[in-house]
């Protein structure tokens, strides 16, 4: 066998380990850069579940939500993320996404409503009269938890606030229960002061 026929297996040989390395490397990498989670709730005394489906690509992610009763299954909610908690009371799915620092968003969804949201800073609802208070804004909003995203408040409270402050800094606490609204906050002054008010008065 020459010499030259010799050098030209090496290489051949060389380029076909070095395909077959390229090759795995980069099935690797395109496994590794998709991955799909898949996580369903277990609520005891519900027929129907939601499930939450995540594809991860190249670092991001892209999540929805379906409802999931027997065999049949709806879509409801496409988010960029997984949402941080998912609660079920009085017949209602409260969907809580984390969306950064100091904000959130809300989605209500009952099987016979239907689904509302999103609501931002949502920090109390009264899931039978269909009602999420938000510190999104002052006034505080109170919203109608299977209105759609847009859709303006059923009811408001004002507090005595700077424009320029966080709400979330200075409300201590926020709560929506039996009818009435009760919010804490310190006012501009530095007084802690407490509002009380009536849904619809």
């Amino acid at each position: 066998m020459s010499r030259t026929l010799q050098e030209l297996r090496k290489i051949t040989l060389h380029f076909a380990k070095s395909s077959f390395v390229i090759a795995l490397g980069l099935l690797l990498v395109s496994t590794l850069s998709w991955s799909q989670t898949v996580e369903t709730t277990h609520f005891e005394h519900s027929k129907i579940q939601l499930r939450t489906v995540c594809d991860g690509k190249y670092g991001g992610s892209s999540c929805s939500i379906f409802s999931i009763d027997g065999k049949a299954k709806k879509e409801l909610i496409s988010f960029p993320f997984a949402p941080s908690e998912i609660k079920f009371d009085s017949g209602v799915f409260v969907v809580v996404f984390p969306c950064g620092t100091e904000c959130s968003a809300t989605y209500f969804y009952s099987p016979s409503k239907g689904i509302g949201g999103p609501f931002p800073l949502v920090t109390s609802y009264d899931l039978k009269k269909g009602l999420a208070l938000s510190l999104s804004r002052n006034p505080l909003p109170i919203f109608n938890i299977y209105a759609a995203h847009g859709e303006k408040t059923v009811f408001a409270v004002k507090i005595d606030a700077e424009a320029s402050r966080n709400l979330t800094d200075i409300v201590k606490k926020a709560e929506l229960k039996d009818g009435k609204i009760t919010v804490t906050y310190v006012d501009p002054r530095g007084r802690e002061r407490t509002v009380v008010q009536s849904v619809g008065k």
